[in-house]
């Protein structure tokens, strides 16, 4: 799905509010996650970031969001320092409401069969990237270019890839889902921008 000049991979949709969840389908940052032993997603560095509405932070850079995201979704960043492939589904014990999250590591789990290699799930960009789910009370879980799991320090510095929920009444105009022709959005498809000032535009479009 192409939205707001990025690229994002749809992972799960919520049957009953009919939304969708998506992620960046590449980091779009590099970025600590918190002060060193503080792994909580609330309050954090990462939490300040992803939803700071202004043309500094994550959110502001967003077109219209209001109008296509979920802007109270709930975030289940519950601790788990299970190994891959044994990651239970988070029990709502910590969650945060914010409108931009992380993915968790039981959705990351999610993304591959049980007899594939871990390095084979769609969601491995081959690249480093924070998650949502604390190890430890002084680590945080992170995706290595390998799409395995391990856990460090929150002061150190991995890839960010934030996730968001489309609105159910968001509708698809054009595309096919594919990364070479990726669905456009109602109210992010520009036909004509023909003198269009390029501080009107997004972080991650093309221009020529």
């Amino acid at each position: 799905i192409w939205y707001s000049g990025k690229l994002w991979r749809a992972v799960s949709v919520n049957n009953g509010a009919k939304t969708t969840k998506l992620v960046t389908q590449w980091n779009i940052s590099s970025t600590t996650y918190n002060p060193e032993n503080q792994a909580d997603f609330e309050g954090s560095y990462m939490e300040d970031w992803l939803n700071d509405t202004t043309v500094d932070g994550f959110l502001g850079n967003l077109r219209d969001y209001e109008n296509f995201i979920v802007t109270d979704a709930k975030w289940d960043a519950t601790m788990d320092a299970n190994d891959l492939g044994r990651i239970q589904r988070p029990d709502g014990t910590t969650t945060v409401t914010a409108p931009v999250g992380l993915l968790n590591m039981y959705e990351y789990q999610s993304s591959y069969r049980i007899d594939q290699l871990f390095s084979m799930c769609y969601l491995n960009n081959r690249l480093s990237w924070w998650t949502l789910t604390p190890y430890s009370t002084s680590k945080v879980r992170y995706i290595t270019d390998t799409g395995h799991s391990e856990y460090y320090s929150p002061s150190n510095a991995y890839g960010v890839r934030p996730s968001i929920n489309l609105k159910s009444n968001v509708h698809i105009v054009e595309g096919d889902g594919t990364i070479g022709n990726p669905y456009r959005l109602n109210g992010d498809n520009d036909t004509n921008i023909s003198g269009t000032l390029l501080s009107s535009r997004y972080s991650g479009e093309y221009i020529k």
